[in-house]
């Protein structure tokens, strides 16, 4: 009986195998389009390595082939031997838990966000789930310098913004797993590469597998590569910059096929039999906690290094042809209409300086494959070989074109970058008499709050009338800034141009632009966007800068004062007359540059060259504006959110002072300084909180307006349904301040609750 499983086991391997010589054609070409110059490939089956496969060249120039013993970077791949890391060190320090709060393991980390204080846990940080913005902008630069010590992590991880709401989002954020590290250092007394050798690598015997690789030219390392826009590769300097970065548990591991097959071999057993490897029991890491998307949560869910889905289905959602494809068209692998074929499938991807990878497990026939590739590519090469892979080893039939996949890929890509060019050189033809100030006015060292990140303005050093812009005063790290219009300059990057310093192709223009804002003769803000991601927005910083120009004539700060009874104390200046009769005056020191770049209203109202007269300079050096009607307390978070304090804005909102917000929100247009705070204010769960009680009276009307200013459609369609549907003439507006846009007696109603539309 034994003998007869061994030989069906031998047909079906060899079958898989035939599979996979079949699709080989298709994967070299994939590499040629995309700009890959190697890939090494490993597949086990029923626990055993049944193919091995070596394409291209891991050195161009001297034209050397790669071997199953080749190393390449694994990028976040090394998130699973992170993870499988601390779930030993969790059970060996039975006191502290997966959902134990974070300070409370790494009393670093303080969190600025009243709603993490206590509550977010290393799970929530390892599933991506915490809602934090996990821009990279700041700490990582051109050739992949980390610019920033791992010092910084705690500091900076305690002031991510927010972008989503806690645990209700997927969120991709590299800075969980550099907090990941923080823990496995507090816990085990030792630096996390030696922690990770010792309890994981040493035990599995993968001696080709490290954190701390060592560049020789007698080890068989692959050369890292950047594709060109004609898949032409330019070789990148040969160096590890996760290397002792910031980000190194992260994605700095190193890696073989043989070794990563052992490990494959390794994670399937510890499933079966958690005693009979030093892994120990992971089932915790490969189960799903959170959807991927949750309006499509059978493409996948995030585990912990780990993405658990089941075939047939669509892979590779955490890559970049994700970011370059709706996910509704990826390829479908499999036949959906076949009930009895459904395989569980584990996987990950990663990316690093000039290596893209790709790792899959299937539990229920123990088998799993690493692809391993050495290029920044112009398609993930790495994804679309995987699923290739996938599909061969279960003999799922796909109808996907992957040649001409990776060809649109690349279209895509390319034309991204250039579209982002020409809108660039568009705005500037645009605005042609829209001149800087002096070029030397801009020039400074530009500082973030924490004052860990500096930006250098300063004189092109060959190009008269030019800026040049130098990241932490790295010589490394500098670049053209041109000017685009008044006080807004661009250092923009074409494609070829980002992958010859070896950066993960943007196309973002809000990345590229910065306004530099000279409040005074010796005091001036930065705005630098930092939008690397497509997915999520992250939100402009400010950093104060000594500036070396002369100073202005007539001064750009302003005070704002408002005179309507506050809601409640605030911290501004009051001034209190004798009689009873007059309301209190708030004063607020604001940036005019700053509030017209926030605000339509002040865009214009404010324009030293506009129609308006501006106020005159009061004894103190400042203009002085009024502002009568608006709530102070409400007033002071706009104009603090406007200006970036957001750590001295609440968490939570109570409806009248929301509206209140709104209010002014709506009057001075500028809705998008407030884009990220009003998802921690009106979270989902309070959405539906609101829908549910739904009720004709003022909390409804209040609602309705917040709900219009802020864009929250769900509200406001509940909300004019609700109104309407119980009134009959006129609705009565209960003295509240719609404004002529709001004015909901204009739609029109299914009575089914379907759809809403105003009457034009």
């Amino acid at each position: 009986m034994l003998q007869k499983d061994q030989q069906d086991l031998r047909m079906k391997s060899d079958a898989i195998v035939q599979r996979l010589n079949a699709v080989l054609p298709i994967i070299r070409k994939i590499c040629e389009i995309s700009g890959v110059p190697a890939a090494s490939i490993g597949v086990i089956h029923q626990g055993q390595s049944i193919y091995v496969e070596n394409i291209g060249h891991r050195d161009v120039e001297a034209q050397l082939s790669p071997t199953a013993d080749t190393l390449y970077g694994l990028g976040s791949l090394t998130k699973g031997f992170v993870a499988a890391s601390l779930a030993q060190l969790l059970h060996n320090h039975p006191t502290v838990t997966w959902t134990t709060p974070l300070q409370d393991i790494w009393p670093e980390y303080r969190p600025q966000q009243p709603q993490l204080k206590g509550n977010v846990s290393l799970l929530d940080f390892l599933l991506h789930r915490t809602g934090l913005s996990g821009d990279m902008s700041v700490a990582l630069q051109g050739d992949m310098e980390f610019i920033l010590s791992p010092s910084e992590v705690a500091p900076i991880v305690s002031r991510l913004d927010v972008a989503a709401p806690f645990r209700q989002s997927w969120l991709y954020n590299n800075w969980g797993y550099s907090v990941a590290g923080k823990v496995i250092e507090k816990l085990s007394g030792k630096p996390a590469h030696e922690y990770i050798r010792e309890s994981i690598l040493m035990p599995l015997g993968l001696s080709n597998t490290t954190l701390r690789p060592v560049f020789d030219e007698h080890i068989d390392f692959a050369d890292a590569y950047a594709a060109l826009e004609d898949a032409s590769t330019q070789c990148l300097p040969r160096k590890f910059p996760f290397l002792g970065s910031l980000f190194e548990t992260a994605g700095g591991m190193s890696s073989t096929v043989n070794d990563m097959l052992k490990y494959c071999q390794a994670l399937l057993q510890s499933r079966i039999d958690p005693q009979s490897t030093p892994l120990g029991n992971l089932e915790m890491l490969f189960q799903g906690h959170i959807p991927l998307d949750r309006s499509m949560e059978s493409f996948g869910s995030y585990g912990m290094g780990w993405i658990e889905t089941h075939l047939p289905g669509v892979l590779g959602l955490q890559g970049d042809n994700a970011e370059l494809f709706q996910w509704d068209e990826l390829p479908y692998i499999g036949d959906p209409r076949d009930p009895n074929k459904s395989v569980l499938t584990l996987y990950h991807q990663g990316a690093s300086l000039g290596y893209y990878s790709a790792i899959y497990l299937f539990p229920e026939t123990e088998s799993g494959f690493v692809v391993l590739t050495n290029s920044m590519p112009l398609s993930d090469a790495a994804d679309w070989i995987a699923q290739i892979i996938a599909a061969a080893l279960h003999g799922f039939e796909t109808s996907a074109d992957y040649v001409e996949l990776a060809n649109e890929a690349r279209r895509r890509k390319v034309g991204n970058v250039a579209a982002m060019m020409a809108e660039i050189e568009k705005t500037r033809e645009e605005h042609p008499g829209d001149l800087p100030r002096p070029l030397d006015s801009y020039c400074g060292d530009y500082y973030n709050a924490l004052g860990d990140f500096c930006v250098r303005v300063k004189q092109h050093k060959v190009k008269p009338g030019v800026l040049e812009l130098c990241f932490q005063g790295k010589t490394t790290q500098e670049y053209e800034l041109r000017h685009l219009h008044g006080d807004i300059f661009e250092w923009a990057l074409t494609d070829d141009e980002q992958a010859r310093r070896a950066r993960f192709t943007t196309w973002e223009q809000s990345y590229f632009k910065m306004t530099i804002v000279v409040e005074s003769w010796h005091i001036g803000t930065f705005l630098y966007f930092l939008t690397g991601q497509p997915k999520p927005r992250t939100k402009p910083l400010a950093w104060q800068v000594e500036t070396t120009g002369t100073e202005p004539q007539t001064p750009q700060n302003q005070v704002l004062e408002s005179t309507k009874n506050p809601a409640g104390d605030v911290n501004d200046e009051e001034s209190h007359g004798d009689d009873a009769e007059i309301q209190p005056e708030h004063k607020f020191l604001v940036s005019s540059h700053i509030l017209r770049h926030a605000s339509q209203v002040f865009r214009k109202d404010l324009d030293p060259s506009g129609p308006w007269r501006q106020p005159e300079i009061q004894p103190d050096g400042l203009r002085h504006k009024n502002l009568d009607g608006f709530d102070p307390k409400a007033l002071k978070h706009v104009l603090d959110l406007i200006h970036f304090r957001n750590d001295r804005v609440p968490d939570k909102l109570e409806m009248e002072e929301l509206a209140e917000v709104a209010v002014i929100v709506d009057y001075f247009q500028c809705h998008e300084a407030m884009r990220f705070v009003v998802k921690s204010w009106i979270r989902e769960d309070r959405i539906k909180e609101v829908i549910d009680e739904a009720q004709p009276g003022r909390p409804l009307f209040l609602w309705l307006l917040i709900a219009y200013v802020f864009g929250i459609d769900a509200i406001t369609n509940a909300a004019a349904k609700t109104i309407i549907e119980n009134n009959r003439g006129p609705f009565d507006s209960m003295e509240l301040p719609f404004s002529e846009s709001i004015t909901f007696q204009r739609y029109l109603v299914d009575r089914q609750g379907i759809r809403m539309q105003p009457v034009l």
